[in-house]
């Protein structure tokens, strides 16, 4: 279950990877072309500015999700890299359930806030802020589901060093 659970999230992840370039390509491509409008022209793109925005959360969410599956986040682990046996494994483990409680936190204020985000729209297209939010949760979900597989993973090598 658990190992069916990791390949769909390493499925998830190269989709996101891809996904989440293709929006940063395009987010570039929409900034060169409002600069360069501008500077030759004097205009601008009047709905660039909320497409940019909707482009630079999605890629940012998108890849987060990437670096956490591959554990590529910024970390200080001074105190981590000394901890061996028993206390590395304790550490992993507060430190998944420490995400998953920040998880579902974070998911809890999105549902709490979802039927305003609903009613507000953007200026220009009309963009429900619900797709900003949409960004936050989906990834959220991933993030969670990864940590459930590192916490089952922990705990399954803590009662094989047991035994």
């Amino acid at each position: 279950m658990i190992d069916r659970l990791d390949r769909m999230l390493g499925r998830i992840e190269r989709l996101f990877l891809w996904t989440g370039c293709a929006f940063l390509t395009g987010l570039v491509l929409l900034v060169g072309a409002q600069a360069a409008l501008r500077y030759t022209t004097n205009l601008s793109i009047i709905w660039a500015g909320e497409v940019e925005i909707l482009l630079f959360i999605w890629s940012v969410f998108l890849t987060a999700v990437v670096l956490h599956r591959r554990m590529g986040h910024i970390t200080v682990s001074v105190v981590a890299d000394r901890l061996t046996g028993r206390t590395a494994r304790f550490a992993k483990l507060a430190v998944s359930l420490g995400i998953i409680v920040f998880c579902a936190f974070v998911f809890a204020q999105i549902v709490r806030f979802w039927p305003i985000l609903g009613f507000t729209t953007t200026a220009i297209l009309e963009i429900p802020n619900t797709w900003h939010a949409a960004a936050l949760g989906l990834c959220l979900a991933v993030v969670l589901a990864q940590e459930l597989v590192t916490l089952s993973r922990t705990l399954g090598s803590e009662s094989e060093a047991d035994s």
